[in-house]
């Protein structure tokens, strides 16, 4: 039986310089990520990340806080969309990320403001209206996910996977609607779960006998639950 470990990085740097790097918080989230998993599993037999630098900042806090010294192997298809692409796409005043920072830091609660234009943006990118405008479809985008995800839970054993909240949402959507399709319910079931995915939160996947994965559990974070401050989207 192959199980899928699936785990969001941690808090990024959302209105840093540079969004590809965890925060202290998120630092802190994946070391309790991984202490939480480390009390009640063994090993896993690898930890397969994307390449992103805040994928790497993840594993690494996962495998400090669960003594885990398994191996780590680097699968770029688990990477996250193209945030900056699609808020350029969508608002070319943003095309400049010091722009964006800018205004963002004129508003009241600036990460409100990041979360209404990030939605609006990704809500575009959905619709497959304007995918020449994009460097990567949103169906290119399932498509990846998708195959990264078959081949990783055809691994024998516990695999962990360290990705990002899109892709997550991608296995639970084909999951949910049970077909390997990009029709407009599984982009909508995608866009939901993709808001509520909990930074360095756990989900779990089962090989079965439908073309994606099986979702087990979705969004685990009861480890942070004692201290709310923890608990962050974005």
């Amino acid at each position: 039986m192959s199980l899928l470990i699936v785990v969001r990085h941690g808090q990024a740097s959302i209105t840093g310089e540079d969004y590809d790097l965890l925060s202290t918080l998120g630092e802190q989230q994946a070391k309790l990520t991984g202490r939480a998993l480390g009390a009640r599993l063994s090993a896993p037999a690898v930890i397969v990340q994307g390449s992103l630098r805040r994928h790497a900042q993840t594993t690494s806090g996962v495998r400090s806080g669960a003594g885990w010294e398994c191996e780590v192997e680097t699968d770029p298809r688990w990477n996250e969309f193209d945030h900056d692409g699609l808020l350029a796409a969508a608002y070319p005043q943003y095309a400049s990320r010091p722009a964006l920072l800018e205004d963002l830091a004129a508003h009241q609660d600036p990460n409100r403001e990041f979360q209404r234009l990030f939605l609006g943006a990704v809500d575009r990118w959905t619709a497959g209206e304007h995918d020449g405008d994009y460097q990567e479809s949103f169906v290119a985008f399932v498509s990846r996910v998708r195959d990264a995800a078959v081949e990783a839970a055809a691994r024998e054993g516990t695999v962990v996977v360290s990705t990002s909240g899109g892709p997550l949402a991608v296995l639970a959507a084909l999951s949910t609607l049970g077909s390997a399709d990009v029709t407009p319910a599984m982009a909508h079931a995608w866009g939901r779960f993709n808001e509520v995915v909990v930074n360095a939160a756990v989900s779990k996947f089962l090989r079965g006998r439908r073309p994606s994965p099986t979702l087990l559990s979705f969004n685990d974070h009861g480890h942070f639950e004692h201290d709310r401050s923890l608990i962050t989207y974005r």
